[in-house]
């Protein structure tokens, strides 16, 4: 009973990838932020991450009555976003670190069984984008920036744990899901190791710049 994400840029099919296994196997998914909560009008200045920490409270209790939880989107975006942006959007790094490192300690967030990080050109995503009349994707073309620095982050952490994460190129949907099928954990570890391969990803975001990436 693993619990697995799916990352990846917008309109790369997270979301249909997750649907076909909800439907398909016995797994339970757990939506990004913006879909799961009601935004408030005056948000306390860490609502988001702390939405972050309640979906992976939802992930663990889902443990006990599915096979597979699927986080459609990594719990610890706030990080690489933010890098990929300059740190312009939300917070510091220095905030956004201090968050995460306490709820780590706490024990009250980990990092996934596994990360799958779905790929596809930028003409095969604004191609999906514009098929797609059911979500709006504001920012999109925005978005698009954050790849390659994306790819680079998760790239830094296979480096450091080479079966944490593997990148698909999404073209069929139930090519994609087989694949995922084939190399899920087979149970959920607990990932003792969390906070130093946490530790491991500050530095590096500290001493490398998302510029580079692009």
């Amino acid at each position: 009973m693993p619990i697995i994400c799916f990352e990846g840029a917008s309109a790369v099919g997270k979301t249909s990838v997750s649907k076909y296994l909800s439907k398909n196997f016995n797994a339970y998914v757990i939506p990004e932020v913006n879909l799961l909560f009601q935004r408030p009008t005056n948000e306390s200045k860490f609502w988001y991450f702390e939405k972050q920490v309640e979906r992976w409270e939802l992930a663990i209790k889902a443990l006990k009555n599915y096979q597979i939880v699927i986080l459609d989107s990594d719990p610890f975006q706030p990080l690489w976003y933010n890098w990929a942006y300059n740190f312009d959007v939300l917070q510091s790094l220095e905030s956004t670190t201090n968050f995460y490192r306490e709820k780590l300690a706490d024990g009250k967030i980990a990092f996934p069984d596994k990360y799958f990080i779905l790929t596809a050109n930028n003409d095969d995503l604004r191609n999906r984008k514009v098929s797609d009349a059911s979500r709006t994707r504001k920012n999109f073309e925005r978005h698009l920036r954050f790849i390659k620095p994306q790819l680079a982050f998760f790239d830094f952490i296979k480096s450091i744990n080479n079966d944490l994460v593997e990148f698909i190129e999404n073209r069929e949907v139930e090519i994609t899901a087989a694949r995922i099928i084939n190399s899920i954990p087979l149970e959920h570890s607990n990932q003792d190791s969390s906070l130093a391969l946490f530790d491991a990803a500050k530095i590096w975001l500290t001493e490398t710049q998302a510029a580079d990436f692009t």
